[in-house]
């Protein structure tokens, strides 16, 4: 192709970069920047004019359109004022796209695309021909859309609406697939050819039909004779990517280390994403916000699920166990200096919720084999001041057995579960949580049934206990304005009350998938560095953490980290060593110590994929 400039029309304010060459009867308008080294073929217009310029021509100012270094735009293209591209576009013949969309580098259209305008495209983006992309729509890096895609953009057309798709990292929209408004589609997902996504995918999945449905795990697809991944693409796929000299895998390295979590939480409400909106979009339009129907609702259907009388709705699972050693103290069942049995191997709230009633916690060492507290240990120190036992069911493992019931009945001692950790857990078929007097539970997000932020809740069989707790967590209230106790603000706001009731009913299915995972572990994990955890019934355990200990736990952790993957330590600091606890810093309980010292959580969450799962295992049966 010859550039002779044969009528080519360059507006006054126009900035025309070095080495630029243009087609003939091509138009660049007023406001716009070409960068160096550009090239636009024939019959191409650079900055069309928008609409408000036919409302007022003789006021009407261009907005800037910027063409970055080292493009290449073909015969017939139009561009639109307002748009801002980065270095080395590629524009195939007869493109068009309209204002105000924003593009990475190395962003390439195919011929007769149609970009609709107000969207965005990340670096390394590739549309093949003949796609439309609606409006306000959103593509991240190293995205591939192959010929005749839509976007779609209008949830009830014709409507003033428009909410575009959004494409996460290094995905695929196959061939004649149909985006339908809003969707969002994570990392490293494959759409299939001819395909109507109306649902919102997460990362790492193959998705086909109509309507779409997910089918696998993109990096379970193997090359049938060689055995070897085809996915993700990024590692076997090079022409003109970034990576083409060194690799994939190095390039990433420097560019974007990718962990495996230790607990994607986004993951994991993303997977009921659809209800919690319309759950929370349900309490806004209400108008009320707390003490309302969700509340009343969640409160039945988890004494329901648990299998008490009651339930009440508290701020967090810390005060739902102030709550219950404050209530039996309001009630004259306990007073200030009682003791209460509690494991030393457990979260500092337990040893708190004691301590704030101006009780006194009596430290009782774990069994090593199931970190629960040892029930041959307590009976021998029990006094004339002990009043309750508190048992704390760690890492979804149920602490409760016959033993403990039965000391507490012959000293008369008030049994309270500490269930933060063991939503669904079961003993001999009744759930934690309803095998004691009173149980506190914590909603916190990370827990196998999370809010989304802090919650928690207390169940009980003990009409009077639930009636003082509902009391002291409301100022110390149980009629407006008439205050019986001296209690607090610590009420469950009805947003997190809606998220829990949506996720209350998919909760056996997450710990159905929990237990499959911790299973696969415990059968693939060969290593004679690491002691898996003991699992004495499969209803007793319901994997809110998956624990091995080590006995060179630091290095394995940071070997892990190396390798990409998240772990996280429960709890790297007993109570009795706690700053806050002085008086008992001197006290010797090597079980409890070695625990801490040893143990650390793998990630175990319903949301991971098979690859992340053994990736994990391999790394771990490599370890040295």
């Amino acid at each position: 192709m010859k550039f002779n400039n044969i009528n080519v029309s360059i507006g006054r304010n126009a900035q025309i970069g070095k080495n630029v060459k243009i087609g003939d009867n091509t138009t660049i308008y007023d406001n716009v920047v070409i960068g160096d080294n550009t090239i636009i073929a024939n019959d191409c217009i650079i900055g069309e004019l928008l609409n408000s310029y036919y409302d007022d021509i003789e006021n009407y100012k261009n907005p800037e359109t910027i063409i970055g270094a080292n493009s290449l735009i073909r015969s017939h293209c139009i561009i639109y004022a307002g748009n801002k591209t980065g270095n080395f576009l590629g524009c195939g013949h007869r493109v068009t796209i309209r204002d105000y969309t924003k593009f990475g580098n190395h962003c390439s259209f195919g011929t007769l695309d149609d970009i609709q305008g107000y969207s965005e495209f990340g670096d390394y983006c590739r549309l093949h021909s003949n796609v439309h992309i609606g409006q306000h729509s959103k593509l991240g890096n190293f995205i591939f859309i192959y010929p005749y895609v839509i976007f779609t953009n209008d949830p009830t057309p014709p409507s003033n609406i428009c909410i575009g798709p959004k494409i996460d990292d290094y995905s695929q929209i196959a061939t004649g697939s149909i985006l339908l408004p809003g969707i969002k589609i994570g990392k490293h997902c494959l759409i299939g050819a001819g395909s109507v996504v109306g649902k919102d995918v997460g990362d790492y999945q193959v998705v086909v039909g109509v309507p779409a449905k997910i089918v696998k795990d993109i990096r379970e697809i193997k090359d049938r004779k060689t055995g070897e991944a085809h996915y993700s693409w990024p590692y076997r796929f090079t022409r003109g990517m970034p990576w083409a000299e060194m690799g994939f895998e190095e390039w990433n390295k420097i560019n974007e280390k990718q962990m495996i979590k230790f607990l994607d939480l986004q993951k994991v409400t993303f997977k009921y994403s659809k209800e919690i909106h319309e759950a929370i979009n349900k309490v806004v339009d209400s108008g009320w916000y707390l003490q309302g129907e969700e509340n009343k609702n969640f409160e039945t259907n988890y004494a329901k699920y648990i299998g008490t009388e009651y339930c009440v709705g508290v701020a967090n699972g810390l005060d739902a166990l102030v709550w219950i050693f404050r209530a039996y103290i309001e009630l004259g069942m306990m007073r200030p200096g009682d003791e209460v049995i509690v494991p030393a191997n457990t979260y500092i709230a337990t040893i708190l919720s004691i301590t704030e009633n101006g009780l006194k916690p009596i430290l009782v060492e774990p069994s090593i084999d199931s970190y629960q507290i040892d029930d041959s240990k307590i009976e021998g120190i029990i006094t004339s001041k002990t009043r309750a036992i508190c048992i704390v069911h760690l890492y979804g493992q149920c602490a409760y057995t016959e033993r403990i019931e039965s000391i507490c009945k012959k000293y008369n001692l008030k049994l309270i579960e500490d269930n933060a950790q063991a939503h669904g857990c079961k003993f001999n078929g009744k759930k934690t949580g309803a095998l004691g007097d009173a149980a506190g539970h914590s909603f916190y997000p990370g827990k196998n049934l999370g809010a989304l932020g802090d919650a928690g809740a207390v169940t009980t069989n003990d009409a009077l206990l639930a009636k003082t707790i509902r009391s002291l967590a409301n100022y110390g209230s149980a009629e407006k304005y008439v205050f019986q106790y001296a209690g607090r603000n610590s009420r469950l706001d009805e947003i997190q009350a809606a998220v829990l009731n949506v996720k209350l009913k998919h909760l056996d299915e997450d710990i159905q998938i929990r237990k499959n995972i911790a299973k696969y572990y415990i059968n693939h994990i060969r290593n004679s560095k690491i002691i898996l955890p003991t699992v004495f019934d499969d209803d007793q355990h319901v994997f809110h953490l998956f624990t091995i200990r080590c006995a060179e736990r630091d290095r394995l952790q940071q070997y892990l980290t190396d390798n990409g993957i998240q772990t996280n330590i429960h709890y790297p600091i007993p109570p009795h060593k706690q700053e806050c606890y002085k008086e008992w810093n001197e006290m010797s309980l090597p079980i409890t110590e070695k625990i801490h010292t040893e143990e650390l959580s793998l990630p175990i969450s319903p949301v991971m994929s098979k690859y992340e799962i053994n990736r994990i295992i391999e790394v771990i049966n490599n370890f040295m």
